[in-house]
């Protein structure tokens, strides 16, 4: 975890410093589009995967490939505060959904702390936006409570539907 940590923590950089020379909204359509194929690959191909060949257990190193997806998911974040896409399709090859769901979290955690620096320092948070945020702490305990309940009593094949749907939702808000 710490390599993709790192990745991502200097590619977060590097998006909120893209973000003060070019317009996020110059990029929010393509990154639409690249969630809804995600959404896509997530519902149907990944389905269709043979799910024993997903692995259970974190390899002891992480891989270039890794690093890479990593730090676009950091550039990502910094740039539109959506981290996700990249390291969501790179680990969904690669893991069942427990281990799968145990990396995303450590990941989306660092991924945020990074963000609230950089936009911190660049002076993108504000009281308002802390307040705003506060706001929606009861909302996402109660999705979060709901979605580890359902987690649990569900099979990977539904866990990637309802993962590509979602994407799809969310890639649809975006583009409209």
């Amino acid at each position: 975890m710490l390599g993709l940590v790192a990745a991502m923590a200097a590619g977060t950089v590097a998006g909120v410093l893209l973000l003060s020379y070019v317009p996020a909204n110059t990029f929010r359509v393509l990154l639409g589009m690249a969630v809804f194929i995600l959404g896509l690959w997530f519902a149907v191909f990944r389905t269709k995967a043979s799910f024993d060949r997903l692995q259970v257990q974190l390899p002891d190193t992480c891989s270039r490939k890794d690093l890479g997806f990593a730090g676009a998911s950091g550039v990502l974040g910094g740039l539109f505060g959506i981290s996700g896409p990249p390291i969501i399709w790179h680990l969904g090859r690669q893991f069942q959904m427990g281990t799968f769901r145990d990396l995303l979290i450590v990941f989306f955690v660092f991924a945020a702390i990074a963000r609230i620096i950089s936009f911190s320092v660049a002076g993108m948070v504000n009281y308002e936006t802390m307040m705003y945020a506060a706001a929606g702490i009861p909302g996402l305990l109660i999705g979060l409570y709901l979605g580890t309940r359902v987690f649990f009593r569900i099979d990977e094949a539904v866990f990637s539907k309802t993962v590509g749907v979602a994407l799809i939702a969310f890639a649809l808000l975006l583009v409209i």
